[in-house]
């Protein structure tokens, strides 16, 4: 028992992420179809024959608020305790451009500590760029008329 402990001791969450970053680059894509064919329960035509059309609609929800009532439905079941409205729900799938900002800057110190992938970093770079842009163009509207003028 001693031994497995002196063996997992310097392992740190660093190595855990490199490995498992070194097993999925290891998985071929072969791999990756075979397994999502039982879940998406449908007879695949040859190679990628099937319309992009009839792939969006079934898997694509039309009716948004069927999606809302099966995300509170599950919320419900984990937390029965706690009532969420269909506002929240929907709140939280629609980030704000200064929310995806701060997140990009959280990403971003992560990622120069700990991944050593520079193309990586560039990825996340980029789409805080598009965030700040995105956020820079966003016009708020005037809700009042004094919201204008300084209050003094």
């Amino acid at each position: 028992m001693e031994t497995i402990v002196k063996c997992w001791k310097p392992f740190t969450l660093k190595d855990a992420i490199l490995n498992l970053l070194n097993a999925w680059e290891k998985v071929s894509m072969e791999t990756i179809v075979k397994c999502w064919k039982p879940v998406l329960e449908f007879d695949e035509p040859d190679e990628d024959d099937i319309p992009l059309s009839i792939l969006r609609e079934r898997y694509h929800p039309r009716d948004i608020n069927s999606v809302v009532q099966q995300t509170l439905g599950m919320l419900n079941m984990i937390a029965p305790n706690v009532n969420y409205t269909a506002t929240e729900v929907l709140d939280w799938n629609d980030p704000s451009h200064s929310e995806a900002c701060k997140a990009f800057d959280t990403c971003l110190i992560w990622a120069e500590r700990n991944i050593h992938n520079i193309n990586d970093i560039l990825v996340l770079k980029r789409l805080q760029e598009v965030a700040i842009l995105r956020s820079t163009q966003h016009k708020t509207k005037q809700t009042k008329l004094t919201s204008f003028f300084d209050t003094v």
